[in-house]
């Protein structure tokens, strides 16, 4: 990976990471910086400036939540200084799904994302991510998510969404 001037780790977002890891009940499940997988992953994006969001989760061992960290670099800046509000969307559906994916142990796909700004989310800051299931109906799961400043007091975008466990028609088509 390209470690630049522009989306190296900030302390502050090593520092929400080793909270986060040594907080008793949670898992490192991803990790941008070291996570080896070969099968491109829409967050893990690289520009000649580095990647566009540092990112890792961590996953409650009753699988009922994720919380991570992330920091949106220069590419993923929307106004001067603010990052875009794609990038923010583009970290909900992260979050949310790779719940609902941990949660149910399947193949999921989104079927509704609602986003809400309400404050403008910082570049260069560590964000703290929080997702977690509000319920089930069949193959429906309901999720909330929340981009926060690192000590939760300040909340810059919340979300709901719905995603949807394939059948195994849809996963056999999914694998086009």
């Amino acid at each position: 990976m390209l470690i630049t001037p522009q989306n190296d780790r900030l302390k502050e977002t090593e520092e929400l990471l080793s909270r986060l890891a040594a907080t008793e009940g949670w898992q490192k499940i991803f990790d941008s910086r070291i996570d080896k997988r070969t099968a491109p992953i829409f967050t893990s994006v690289t520009t000649i400036n580095g990647q566009v969001i540092d990112h890792a989760l961590f996953l409650h061992k009753g699988r009922e939540k994720v919380v991570g960290v992330c920091q949106f670099g220069k590419d993923a800046q929307g106004p001067t200084g603010w990052a875009h509000g794609g990038a923010s969307a583009t970290m909900h559906d992260a979050i949310t799904g790779t719940l609902a994916r941990r949660h149910t142990n399947e193949k999921v796909v989104t079927g509704n994302l609602n986003i809400s700004f309400i404050n403008p989310t910082p570049m260069r800051a560590a964000i703290l991510m929080e997702a977690t299931i509000q319920k089930r109906e069949g193959r429906k799961i309901f999720l909330r998510g929340r981009l926060k400043s690192a000590d939760g007091k300040i909340t810059y975008t919340e979300s709901t969404a719905i995603f949807i466990i394939l059948n195994d028609e849809l996963g056999k088509i999914s694998k086009l």
